[in-house]
């Protein structure tokens, strides 16, 4: 719907630009709205040119570039994968925060009343009352002491750790403390049950049934402890909440126990292959069985490769520890070079709220990580994306604004934030306006930086657009506002007039550098590497059309545009044109492989080099078939260049460095109007069409020449314009459409996920009545592709039908996949005797492939 409903015509405008006389668009002046008020403005990827996979590099994160709009529409977003949040407040404090928890007056409240803060010196309280948050001192907790724990007991009042001893804040302001022989350590609470670490001994405190706190049971260990949990209380049919029987207890010699409540004895043991950092047990719900929710412990281990974070259900009633889940790659990577005196960097965990359920959320040096349950009870791991970097500590709040926030801590200053639940996705990080449609980018070779063009027909330079606008204005007077050209649109100019841009983004300043390109250049290509013979300067190549018409296709001249990447005290970068070479068709596509610049030069492929002078020297020259059209996409890898054909398919040639030449080894056997290419090894490579497949095609031999045979593709429902090999939790594929949607194609390496999948598309086929009947998934062809949104809709069918589901599936897809990284002892395995599968384990399968893949 247009922002505006009604136009007035102010008249129209006439320029004489030599001998020729051009007639322009009449000139208009919106008006207000007459019966519409605007209520929400949702932005849209569509259409998507492509996207660029930057890894992480100079410490930052992984992120997508994503280039997107048409004209004066269009952006450049660099994207991350997550759920965003919202800071409502940000009050800075006096010093750093070692500690921040959130209490209720009682338990049964909704708002939080109290948020208490620990800091080096001292602890202090704050109040929330309504929209103000004050600090206050009278609320007990302030103490000349640094803290270990907070909590609110379900009788309503308060425990309160601190360094030399516990104190028991009653409802009515009394205070019975509790004095520790040595300093505290760690603590945990579940509401009535307290541990505290002191030492080598562990102290046990308990709320008696008068509601008052004894000292129930002592226990001194040989080895020193890492760190404690409490199980989450238990909740008879009545509703009535009953005491935990069992505590967690991680020590530093890798060992884990389940003790009993009853004397601290050891009931469940669990040898581990690092030393475990952190612990949380939380109950989730679980609509699959008859019992209303499940216990669940997280706990993390740091190893040589990094920092794990593993999740295990817990029996309430028997402490055993079964169905042990570790992801397969590190929460963060060990760091090289700290020397083995530096302590490793820890993953935490802290509990929150989250769909009105417990949630947990992990914390690590690199990132941050909210670990929840959807909508749909569908258990997942998603990145929290915080821009000004990770939390110090994590603790959940509630208030008349948000129901479900959190308040963080980060150096000296108290953030509250919203975290997006609704949305969980690919969320802008940055976003930088652009004023024509970008056509290609690039990235550089080792720093955070991209190269990237951009070009529009019928658009003024800035110059001339200038002019045009003085001349509008000087017509009209001014009764002619200066409209936004991103809602509006730009001045359309004459025919064969092209405005283009090169520029570079440096993705850590957040600068950027433009070179305007001029007499109607049209950029289409760019490429940013360096060669070869001056391995030490980079340089920035765009493939140019003068005096472009699309449709018929005809031009003037092309030519390839290097230009010099420099630092600039000012801006960082500049960019210097040192030369320009004709070429004999359109540089559709540019690559940088081995020092030299491959340039799909119509259907011909180009190998350059560059001089002391910084022209470019043909050296090679290729055309890759004889039915060849036009030389689209590119992709390397190793001595292997994928060349992507507008209507030919993929070909596949192999070079040869001792002299410089370059011999087809491979074809695809089927016609194919190839889009975008992407390497997946030497032999494998993903591609997309432009009517809407995702196609992999794999050559049988490197040895001798052969076809490139089909052997997975699927239709994604639109024309696809990138394919791109990315990192998440394994290398996945990522695909982008001109709709302005993206997905993930990922591997199944375990026999019994493909199983499980197979098994779930089946049923869940005769199962599923769509809306409007037969779906279009079920119209579109496939070959090696499971469809992992219809496996994701077990989620959404009622018990009874989960169940049917899951004793039709084969028992035997469901053993141990606990990871040795994590776990080393065989009690923890995740074994079933019966003969069928519940649905509980479906879902802990589902959750074995997403964390697999995402």
């Amino acid at each position: 719907v247009s922002t505006q409903s009604t136009w007035g015509v102010i008249g129209s405008l006439t320029v004489t630009e030599g001998s020729s006389t051009v007639d322009l668009i009449p000139l208009f002046q919106p008006e207000g709205h007459a019966h519409l008020r605007l209520v929400d403005v949702r932005s849209s990827y569509a259409p998507t040119i492509g996207l660029l996979w930057c890894p992480p590099r100079d410490g930052f994160p992984p992120q997508i570039c994503c280039l997107s709009g048409r004209g004066p529409q269009s952006t450049l977003s660099l994207l991350r994968y997550g759920i965003g949040v919202s800071p409502f407040a940000d009050p800075t404090l006096p010093c750093r925060v070692t500690g921040v928890w959130t209490l209720k007056a009682n338990p049964a409240d909704r708002f939080t009343t109290y948020i208490v803060m620990s800091m080096p010196s001292k602890t202090v309280a704050l109040t929330v009352v309504g929209e103000d948050v004050e600090q206050v001192g009278n609320t007990g907790f302030e103490q000349p002491h640094p803290s270990v724990l907070c909590c609110t007991l379900i009788n309503g009042a308060f425990a309160h750790v601190l360094q030399r001893g516990v104190n028991y804040l009653s409802r009515s302001g009394a205070v019975k403390p509790w004095k520790a022989t040595k300093d505290i350590t760690a603590a945990a609470c579940n509401g009535r049950q307290l541990i505290v670490v002191q030492g080598f001994e562990l102290v046990y405190f308990d709320l008696n049934d008068r509601g008052e706190w004894e000292d129930r049971t002592t226990r001194n260990f040989s080895q020193e402890i890492s760190c404690v949990e409490v199980f989450p209380l238990r909740t008879n049919a009545d509703g009535t909440q009953l005491p935990a029987l069992f505590v967690v207890v991680a020590f530093y010699s890798k060992h884990l126990s389940i003790l009993s409540v009853d004397g601290l004895q050891e009931a469940v043991s669990l040898q581990l292959s690092s030393v475990c950092e952190a612990l949380a047990a939380v109950d989730l719900p679980d609509v699959t069985e008859t019992r209303t929710s499940t216990t669940y412990l997280y706990f993390t281990v740091h190893s040589e490769t990094g920092g794990y974070l593993s999740r295990a259900v817990l029996d309430p009633k028997t402490g055993h520890v079964s169905h042990l889940r570790c992801r397969p790659r590190p929460f963060h990577t060990a760091l090289a070079g700290t020397g083995s005196a530096a302590p490793p960097p820890k993953l935490r965990l802290f509990k929150v709220v989250a769909h009105g359920h417990a949630a947990v959320v992990a914390v690590s040096p690199s990132g941050m990580w909210l670990c929840y349950n959807d909508p749909t009870n569908a258990y997942a791991v998603v990145p929290l994306l915080n821009s000004d970097g990770v939390f110090d500590e994590v603790a959940p709040f509630a208030s008349v604004f948000c129901g479900e926030a959190l308040v963080a801590t980060r150096g000296e200053q108290l953030l509250m934030l919203e975290p997006h639940l609704q949305a969980p996705g690919f969320h802008p990080h940055r976003t930088l306006a652009l004023p024509c449609t970008p056509r290609r980018t690039a990235l550089h070779p080792t720093r955070p930086l991209l190269a990237y063009v951009e070009s529009d027909p019928h658009a003024f330079p800035s110059s001339a657009k200038d002019a045009f606008l003085a001349a509008t204005t000087a017509f009209a007077g001014s009764s002619l506002p200066r409209l936004p050209e991103d809602v509006f649109g730009a001045p359309v100019a004459p025919a064969d007039t092209w405005c283009s841009h090169v520029r570079i983004y440096d993705c850590g300043t957040k600068k950027d550098e433009c070179v305007e390109l001029q007499d109607g250049l049209a950029a289409i290509s760019v490429c940013i590497l360096s060669f070869a013979s001056m391995p030490k300067d980079v340089f920035v190549v765009a493939g140019v059309v003068e005096s472009l018409t699309l449709c018929p296709s005809r031009w003037k001249s092309t030519a390839l545009l290097c230009f010099k990447l420099g630092e600039d005290p000012a801006t960082n970068w500049s960019l210097q044109l040192v030369g320009q070479t004709a070429t004999r068709d359109l540089p559709t596509c540019l690559l940088g492989f081995h020092g030299f610049l491959v340039a799909g030069v119509g259907k011909v492929l180009v190998l350059y080099d560059v001089s002391c002078h910084g022209d470019l020297l043909p050296l090679r020259e290729l055309q890759c078939s004889p039915s060849a059209t036009r030389v689209v996409c590119m992709d390397a890898k190793d001595d292997h260049v994928f060349v992507g054909d507008a209507a030919d398919s993929v070909t596949c040639l192999r070079y040869f460095p001792a002299d410089v030449t370059f011999t087809v080894i491979g074809r695809a056997t089927e016609k194919r109007w190839v889009s975008c290419i992407c390497c997946l090894d030497y032999r494998t490579v993903c591609v997309g069409d432009k009517f809407g497949h995702v196609v992999v095609l794999r050559m049988a031999s490197n040895e001798q020449p052969s076809d490139l045979v089909e052997v997975a593709a699927v239709c994604v429902g639109a024309p696809v314009t990138s394919v791109l090999l990315v990192s998440l939790a394994a290398d996945v594929v990522l695909y982008s459409t001109i709709a302005g949607a993206m997905g993930v194609v990922g591997p199944l390496e375990k026999a019994e996920h493909i199983a499980l999948l197979q098994g779930l598309e089946t049923h869940i086929n005769a199962e599923w009545d769509a809306l409007c009947g037969r779906e279009k998934s079920d119209y579109s062809a496939k070959k090696g592709v499971l469809d992992g949104d219809l496996a994701l809709r077990y989620y959404s069918f009622p018990p009874a039908h989960q169940r049917r589901i899951a004793s039709q599936l084969p028992a035997a897809l469901f053993r141990n996949t606990s990871e040795s990284c994590v776990c080393s002892s065989a009690s923890a395995a995740a074994t079933t005797s019966q003969d069928t599968l519940t649905p509980a384990d479906v879902l802990l399968l589902l959750e074995d492939v997403c964390s697999c893949i995402i």
